[in-house]
């Protein structure tokens, strides 16, 4: 609690939301920066140097749940584990990359996720927001409109 100088009121102080092990692994494994959408700071064969989605999946999702990471991907995006990148945009919503990330809602999560002015499409990032989602963000919800695709493949 603290005293706001202005009304004299007590207002509680929000306590910073512990640690968990996504934050861990988050601050160990950030590149140093993302790549803008067009990726003109990268040489021409950066998409080559990423890592293939199996191994981001391998990254920010626990093992029990890279199949239904691999499920998800595949009926948003049409996504498979051998791929360095997705150009899947939907027409409509916007919604981008592997995940169908919204960009109404993507300086928020990715913001809240670690990865805070990355672009929308960043292999990593789009990852790393997904996996957020799933387990500090609500679960499988955010996938909802998909799920008769994903649930029982």
């Amino acid at each position: 609690m603290r005293v706001d100088a202005e009304s004299s009121r007590i207002k509680p102080v929000k306590a910073p939301r512990p640690a968990t092990s996504f934050d861990r692994f988050l601050q160990a494994t950030r590149p140093p920066g993302p790549c803008p959408e067009d990726r003109h700071c990268h040489d021409d064969d950066w998409e080559a140097k990423q890592p293939t989605l199996a191994g981001l999946v391998g990254e920010y999702f626990d093992r029990a749940d890279h199949p239904w990471a691999y499920r998800v991907v595949f009926c948003e995006s049409s996504g498979k584990p051998t791929d360095r990148f997705s150009e899947a945009k939907h027409p409509g919503s916007g919604a981008t990359g592997w995940f169908q990330h919204l960009p109404k809602f993507w300086g928020e999560r990715s913001d809240a996720a670690g990865f805070d002015g990355w672009p929308i499409n960043h292999p990593r990032a789009n990852v790393a927001v997904a996996a957020w989602l799933f387990y500090d963000g609500g679960g499988s919800r955010h996938w909802a409109p998909s799920e008769r695709c994903w649930r029982n493949r």
